[in-house]
C-alpha cells in the first residue's frame, strides 16, 4: 500500500472519530437537557406539595444520569444533589 493510501485511510479513520464523537457529544448535551428538565420539574412537584410526582421525576433523572460518562455525570451531579437534598 502507498504513503498516499495509507494518508488516506488515516484521514477517514480520523474523520469518522470525529463525527463518531459529535455524535456523542450532542446524545449527551440532549440527556442533560432531558436531566435538567427532570429536575425542574421534581421542584415544581414539591412546591405543588405532590412528593409522588416529585419523585417519579427525580428518578427519571437519575436513570438519565447513569446513561452519561463519568464525566458528565461530574458535572450534573451537584444538581442532582440540589433537588436530592430537597426531597429528603
Amino acid at each position: 500500500m502507498g504513503i498516499k493510501k495509507q494518508q488516506e485511510e488515516v484521514l477517514v479513520g480520523s474523520i469518522h472519530k470525529s463525527v463518531k464523537e459529535n455524535e456523542i457529544k450532542k446524545s449527551e448535551d440532549e440527556t442533560k437537557q432531558k436531566i435538567t428538565t427532570a429536575l425542574t420539574n421534581a421542584e415544581k412537584a414539591m412546591a405543588e406539595k405532590n412528593p409522588e410526582n416529585a419523585k417519579k421525576e427525580y428518578q427519571e433523572a437519575m436513570q438519565l444520569y447513569n446513561g452519561l460518562s463519568r464525566k458528565q455525570q461530574d458535572l450534573m451531579y451537584p444538581e442532582l444533589m440540589k433537588t436530592y437534598n430537597k426531597l429528603i
